[in-house]
């Protein structure tokens, strides 16, 4: 039965991992050189079975508790490209995809300093309600997708976990901060006034050079 709920929280496909999964004091940081990424996963959880985890997973982790407990389930999945901006989630499409009778809505959150979209899903099974958050990151060479599940009944410790997670990622987007698109505006801006100034000082000297 607990095999079952657990996955539930893995129903979207993922690739193939090729990175380094150490521990530490805090928690597992996971070193991935291939999608240029690090992210940590926090103390109490431990790396998914792999009778449990799909192969295309990159990473599976699940959380360290009795029996008696529905364990937290943390996915991560490469997406096989990079993400367009503006990225805007399909409710439509994702209900095509998941499990009958759930519940999904979108929510807000911010992750590398970018405002994006997440999934947040109500998944009821064996008359269990279980809750699913689900955020896409613009991350290069290929976007993340990071996935959190559990019990309904413990939704704010998966927020916490989610929240703990995704503010440990540190990566590189192809999308444009605020900050180096002012950066860009402003150089670009400072380019084409210097040849516009460089142009201005050419004629001006031509004219001269023409009088004389």
């Amino acid at each position: 039965m607990k095999k079952n709920i657990i996955l539930l929280f893995v129903f979207l496909l993922t690739t193939t991992s090729y990175g380094e999964v150490t521990e530490t004091e805090t928690g597992i940081l996971v070193n991935n050189k291939n999608l240029s990424l690090s992210i940590t996963i926090p103390a109490g959880f431990k790396e998914l079975p792999s009778d449990l985890r799909p192969e295309n997973w990159s990473y599976g982790f699940i959380e360290d508790v009795s029996e008696e407990i529905h364990p937290i389930t943390i996915g991560i999945e490469a997406l096989g490209g990079t993400l367009n901006r503006p990225h805007s989630i399909n409710l439509e499409e994702i209900k095509k995809f998941s499990p009958p009778n759930t519940q999904i809505e979108k929510f807000p959150i911010n992750v590398l300093g970018f405002d994006l979209e997440g999934v947040r899903s109500i998944i009821f099974s064996n008359n269990i309600e279980n809750v699913a958050y689900s955020v896409q990151i613009p991350t290069k060479p290929e976007a993340i997708q990071v996935l959190f599940g559990g019990a309904s009944e413990r939704e704010f410790e998966v927020e916490s976990v989610l929240s703990k997670v995704l503010s440990s990622l540190k990566a590189e987007s192809n999308w444009l901060s605020e900050y180096d698109a002012s950066t860009r505006l402003g150089q670009g801006i400072g380019i084409i006034v210097s040849i516009i100034i460089g142009i201005v000082v050419v004629v001006c000297i031509k004219k001269n050079s023409n009088k004389t």
